[in-house]
């Protein structure tokens, strides 16, 4: 029980800063008009490619922190805090997630389900904030997916506790 509370709450966590680091991107290419994908990571300073060693979410920015006083590999410039912080809070948001459902008592493929739906949702409101503050807009990009996304999540949310709530009416009129 406890290896696999561990495992996936680590598992979600790495999945939430991989998420956080491709957010950061986002919010930063999206409002100049820039791809999300090409070219690659570049430092926002002196525009030199970032090689995949400098790449890695949170574990990058708290080397250079620590080994290079927060400055960037190529120019020594002061690195951003805006990924990082989106990488921290993405990997905190899918631990917390899978602590919460799985309290709740789910396990397995509905755990994982439950998880990844509600941590794409905070995922993709968190990549929306960092845009809004910064920007004054929202993406169509983002906003609109959500809309049926958020639907039907809470559909199944619903059933799920319907049914949970049924089951334990169920158990508990036996007992009387």
């Amino acid at each position: 029980f406890p290896v696999t509370i561990i495992g996936g709450g680590v598992g979600f966590g790495l999945l939430g800063a991989c998420v956080g680091s491709f957010g950061a991107l986002f919010a930063h290419r999206w409002p100049l008009g820039l791809s999300s994908i090409h070219p690659g990571s570049r430092c926002d300073s002196c525009g030199v490619a970032i090689p995949w060693r400098w790449k890695l979410p949170i574990v990058s920015f708290v080397v250079l922190l620590i080994f290079r006083r927060g400055k960037s590999h190529c120019c020594h410039r002061p690195v951003g805090w805006k990924s990082f912080a989106l990488e921290l809070f993405g990997a905190l948001v899918g631990v917390a997630w899978w602590i919460y459902w799985s309290a709740q008592g789910y396990s397995g493929p509905v755990l994982t389900s439950m998880v990844l739906g509600s941590a794409v949702v905070t995922w993709a409101y968190s990549v929306l904030a960092v845009i809004d503050w910064e920007h004054f807009l929202l993406p169509d990009k983002i906003t609109l997916p959500l809309v049926p996304f958020c639907f039907v999540l809470g559909w199944g949310l619903r059933i799920r506790l319907r049914r949970r709530v049924f089951k334990v009416g169920r158990s508990s009129s036996n007992l009387s």
